[in-house]
């Protein structure tokens, strides 16, 4: 237990980095850009997120896979997105859809008795993923294009 304890317990190193002394550029975002980033998602968005989700990926705690969403999206795409953008306008998603679930996978063909030869990973709902991947998709607009 103390392997993961000691990986993930907070570092008492002064981690404050003053971007002022660094010798790099920082490009600032117009307010048009600005303005661009936030906002409740439109439908074409969202369907291109969930268009470039991989298939074949473990679901989230509400069961739901990526080909689920992709066979059904004509009779739910609406629906998810008025709960996505109510999310956005009270300031947070439903409990549900915030859920993830933290399991253990083994590290390659490494004995499983040993703890430090597993690895943890968390398993999020689709509907948190799609949202997820609408803002980065927003975010690679205004920074790389």
């Amino acid at each position: 237990m103390s392997f993961y304890e000691n990986l993930y317990k907070e570092r008492d190193e002064n981690n404050d980095i003053n971007f002022d002394d660094l010798d790099i550029s920082i490009k600032r975002l117009s307010q048009k850009e600005a303005e661009d980033l936030e906002g409740e998602l439109n439908l074409s968005e969202l369907s291109y997120a969930l268009k470039n989700m991989k298939n074949n990926k473990t679901p989230g705690p509400d069961g739901f896979t990526v080909e689920f969403y992709k066979m059904f999206w004509d009779d739910i795409s609406v629906f998810l997105l008025r709960s996505l953008n109510d999310g956005f306008r009270k300031g947070s998603l439903t409990k549900e859809q915030k859920a993830g679930h933290v399991t253990l996978l083994p590290k390659g063909d490494n004995p499983r008795c040993f703890l430090k030869n597993w690895r943890p990973i968390s398993l999020l709902n689709v509907s948190y993923k799609l949202a997820s991947a609408c803002i980065a998709n927003r975010l690679y607009v205004v920074c790389f294009t």
